[in-house]
């Protein structure tokens, strides 16, 4: 029932190799513990240390969750806010050039289906801006904490960055944790930047251990005020071209 489950220290949640009489004597702070002799108690306690090692990293919830693949893909994520972009641009440019190219009722009709493409344009440039916003946060604060650990051998699975149990084999770079439910971000250069550190993996992992959770909620915060700002804005220059257009 535990055989494949990853066994964490109780105190500091790091991986534990379990003796045969279920002794335990962590590496990483020399705490000595023993799991329960009967079988189903043992896979409770276990179970029980894996939840708490998850809850005590960030984790991917809402619309971060939905938005950090598309941050990862660099090609997906310029392709879809280059679009974006590139339609508010049309659009304007599309709507100038029927206003400046006629006179008289010309230039008021261009502002009249200016006002009507100025709601979805402007919606589609708010969202484009916001997940621009988003992915330069997530880049500078949120990606570093995301990845996962090193395999134990090379060509081995990634291992979980809560749990430090094996990831599964897939095709995304965003993995989650079969037995804690974490996130881990399995990046090319982990591998290369794990070469030279695994000597000190112990350091590493009390540091990544004690890491801030908030970044996270921040990242969230931030986008959101910036879609909300970038909203408002859209409606003020609408009720602006309204007013132009009334008193024309």
């Amino acid at each position: 029932m535990t055989r494949n489950l990853p066994v964490l220290c109780r105190n500091c949640r790091g991986p534990v190799e379990p003796q045969a009489d279920l002794t335990l004597q962590c590496p990483y702070c020399d705490t000595e513990d023993e799991l329960p002799e009967d079988e189903l108690k043992r896979a409770m306690e276990i179970k029980r240390r894996i939840a708490g090692a998850a809850r005590s990293v960030s984790q991917l919830k809402g619309i971060n969750a939905v938005v950090a693949p598309l941050f990862e893909k660099r090609r997906l994520f310029f392709s879809f806010v280059g679009s974006g972009f590139g339609l508010t641009l049309l659009a304007v440019g599309c709507v100038v050039f029927f206003a400046l190219s006629s006179g008289g009722d010309a230039v008021k009709q261009g502002m009249f289906l200016a006002l009507y493409l100025f709601v979805p344009i402007g919606f589609v440039l708010s969202v484009c801006v916001a997940l621009t916003v988003g992915r330069w946060t997530y880049r500078r604060q949120i990606r570093s904490q995301l990845l996962a650990r090193a395999p134990r051998e090379p060509g081995g699975s990634f291992r979980c960055r809560a749990c430090g149990g094996d990831l599964p084999r897939v095709q995304t770079m965003l993995i989650k944790c079969e037995y804690c439910g974490t996130h881990s971000l399995a990046a090319p250069e982990i591998v290369e930047q794990r070469i030279e550190q695994l000597r000190s993996e112990e350091e590493s992992y009390r540091r990544r251990a004690g890491a801030l959770v908030g970044h996270v909620s921040r990242s969230t915060m931030r986008m959101n005020r910036t879609l909300a700002i970038c909203v408002v804005l859209t409606y003020l220059v609408m009720y602006a071209s309204l007013w132009a257009y009334s008193s024309i």
